[in-house]
């Protein structure tokens, strides 16, 4: 009796436009909250169940919940998904009613009623692919709206608590709401692009290439790939199993050309050039290119872009002392840790030879995510979300970025693409910043060029498997991303080339935004502490933080439960991992304006293929455990503080402390370890007073020799 008035009620208050936009925005918050959460599950329960008189047939599908396939009852998505889940398609509802309705909902069977069932479990999961997608977006497009009206609505309600102060204080908490406001903002944007992305990645339709277009590219008259394998200071081991792949593809025309980056007299070079003679040289197909034993070869940049420059410039085409290299139609590119599938280049060369202006192939970074440390199941399943989900929605709505590896390019394309120097060699690939990929990505668009994207992965590689090299890869992301936007990005936005109005140019700007944000987020994070002094600044409110890692989590949330990952944990692992590097980004934007202005070049960082452990560095560390301990500090100064005065805004500010606390304590002893954290902060110091000891030493014997006294 009482679950029938309930029901009644839930009814009638769905009747009420107002009540129920109200319920439905309550109902998404929530489910973005709790993923087992179901918006609307009474209301429309209760409302169905009143349609239920006599033997009918409920019918589940995406569009909605049918009666004898024809009276829509419901078209709650989150509804039709917790049925679907269940693998319930059809229901005969003789003797069903409401509670009945839930039960099943949920996942429970009412006795008695097996027979009345129908699953079918292929038509479910096709239907859900397409029910999780509109949940998706409608939880992400509340998330992001829910932290942008949050973040201007409490900004402004301390801009009018402090507005009757004509004090310094309401200038600084002002300047305090602004870059409240400007990071939530810009997360808000980013979800909302990631958001079409995830959303348009079921509605990406990859081109296919025939089986006649597969056998003649990879047959006797199909076109010379050659496929270049970058490497410096790379491990024996994993460059023999990259070799291993690389000379079984399923392709008749094409080359392998080890670009071997290592300074000749290294104890590297020597491995591998032992491994290459013993394992490999037989091979005609296998060949090495090592540019630092020939001086007439230019050793400009220790980068990867220049690498592949000289061997293009020098080699390719032509013969090269012994090793005769042939003139391909395309380049392949792969990293010195991927194994190519067999049918990477059956699969990839169809697309070029069918349209000429398609200018390059890009196909997904791809590693698995079933083993290995805590860093490496992150980090990959971070980077196949967005490459195999955010990357195929982008290919729907816009063109698709060049990865740098992974990929076939025409070579007439990349040749009008380059650019000459002084010396009058080509680059090919830009040398004047780090992230080559994106910079060539924009010459491309600047040509025209159309592109080809297979989310299908073709590859497979070794994931980052410690926290100094995710730092120092995304210490190359955000230091290139800044140099990008200023010297490419904006320059390109002026001259109409990346239309600024299209999803397109929303996704360059958000790439250009983001490492700012994630910079600016870092120095807001220090605001509580001077709420001890009596600062009361928007700073001290833990709306900030939560705010920013409630966006953080938002698209990896989504790009997970595409993968069939609905674990929260490891939404916050990845989330935490991504807090934990504000103090790199930080770090890189300052190092790429101040390049940018003294027309400096930054230097390349090659992470470790070998699964060895990269330190930490302590330019890094020290601002995490400086924050973290301060965090503590505050947090016990104004629970302190509160049990004196009793005033609220003490426990505000407290509660942001928590945050700094939790993120940084369990990001670096989950993927750093407390050992490595100790050890890596003794070393550093270590490093550092002899760095010192040695600029003493040079500035005590520079002072000699100038008789200046010591």
């Amino acid at each position: 009796m009482a679950l029938t008035r309930a029901a009644r009620i839930a009814s009638y208050l769905s009747s009420n436009n107002a009540i129920n936009r109200s319920l439905n925005a309550f109902g998404y918050f929530a489910r973005a909250t709790y993923s087992g959460y179901v918006p609307g599950r009474t209301r429309d329960l209760a409302s169905i169940a009143q349609h239920l008189d006599g033997s009918k047939e409920l019918e589940i599908t995406p569009e909605g919940i049918f009666i004898d396939h024809s009276q829509q009852v419901s078209t709650n998505p989150f509804l039709i998904e917790a049925f679907l889940e269940h693998q319930i398609t059809k229901i005969e509802t003789s003797g069903i009613d409401y509670k009945d309705l839930v039960k099943l909902s949920k996942g429970e069977m009412p006795e008695g009623l097996e027979s009345q069932i129908t699953r079918d479990e292929a038509s479910a999961q096709q239907s859900l692919e397409k029910v999780m997608d509109k949940n998706n977006q409608k939880v992400m497009r509340l998330n992001a709206l829910a932290a942008l009206y949050g973040g201007i609505l409490y900004a402004s309600y301390k801009v009018l608590m402090l507005a009757v102060q004509i004090a310094p204080l309401s200038a600084i908490d002002l300047f305090c709401n602004i870059i409240l406001v400007t990071c939530t903002i810009s997360y808000a944007a980013i979800n909302i692009i990631k958001q079409k992305f995830v959303a348009d990645s079921t509605q990406y339709i990859p081109p296919k290439a025939t089986e006649e277009e597969k056998e003649f590219a990879k047959g006797k008259d199909g076109p010379k790939i050659t496929l270049l394998i970058p490497a410096r200071n790379e491990p024996t081991k994993v460059l023999r199993r990259t070799l291993q792949a690389a000379e079984h593809l399923d392709y008749k025309n094409y080359e392998v050309v080890l670009l071997l980056d290592s300074y000749p007299n290294s104890e590297n070079f020597k491995d591998v050039m032992q491994m290459y003679e013993q394992e490999f040289r037989t091979n005609p197909k296998i060949k090495v290119f090592a540019r630092k034993r020939h001086q007439t070869v230019r050793n400009q940049k220790l980068n990867k872009a220049d690498c592949v420059n000289a061997f293009l410039n020098d080699a390719h085409g032509r013969q090269f002392e012994e090793t005769f290299f042939i003139a391909s139609e395309f380049i392949a590119i792969t990293d010195a840790d991927y194994r190519l599938y067999p049918e990477f280049l059956a699969e990839t060369v169809p697309h070029l030879l069918r349209d000429k202006d398609n200018a390059y192939v890009m196909t997904p970074q791809n590693f698995p995510q079933e083993r290995g440390n805590p860093v490496e199941q992150s980090t990959a399943a971070l980077i196949n979300s967005s490459w195999q989900i955010v990357n195929r929605g982008a290919a729907h709505s816009t063109r698709v970025l060049f990865g740098g590896c992974n990929a076939v390019i025409r070579m007439s394309a990349l040749e009008s693409v380059a650019v000459y120097r002084e010396t009058g060699e080509k680059d090919y690939l830009p040398t004047d910043t780090i992230t080559e990929d994106l910079a060539l990505t924009l010459r491309f668009f600047e040509k025209k060029y159309k592109s080809v994207y297979l989310p299908q992965p073709l590859a497979v590689g070794d994931p980052i498997s410690s926290l100094g090299d995710i730092f120092a890869t995304y210490w190359r992301y955000g230091e290139g991303s800044t140099e990008n936007t200023l010297k490419h990005t904006i320059p390109f936005m002026r001259r109409g080339i990346i239309n600024l109005n299209s999803w397109e140019g929303a996704d360059y700007l958000a790439k250009a935004i983001n490492p700012f944000m994630v910079a600016l987020v870092g120095g807001i994070s220090q605001f509580h502490l001077l709420s001890l002094f009596g600062v009361q600044l928007i700073g001290t409110s833990a709306l900030a933080p939560i705010l920013y890692y409630f966006l953080l989590s938002n698209s990896a949330k989504a790009a997970l439960k595409k993968q069939g990952i609905k674990d929260p944990l490891a939404v916050a692992k990845i989330t935490t991992l991504t807090f934990i590097q504000f103090p790199v980004f930080v770090d890189s934007t300052y190092t790429a304006i101040k390049n940018y202005l003294l027309g400096k070049e930054a230097s390349y960082r090659v992470t470790k293929k070998d699964g060895s452990r990269t330190r930490v560095p302590l330019k890094y560390l020290l601002p995490l455990l400086g924050t973290f301990s301060s965090s503590i500090y505050s947090f016990a100064g104004h629970l302190s503080e509160f049990s004196a005065s009793h005033d609220l805004w003490r426990i505000e500010a407290a509660s942001w402390a928590t945050l700094p606390i939790l993120s940084i304590g369990y990001g670096l002893t989950h993927f750093n370890g407390i050992k490595n954290t100790l050890s890596d902060l003794y070393y550093g110091f270590k490093e550092f007073g002899r760095d010192v000891k040695d600029s003493t030493t040079s500035t005590a014997l520079a002072l000699g020799r100038l008789n200046f006294p010591v």
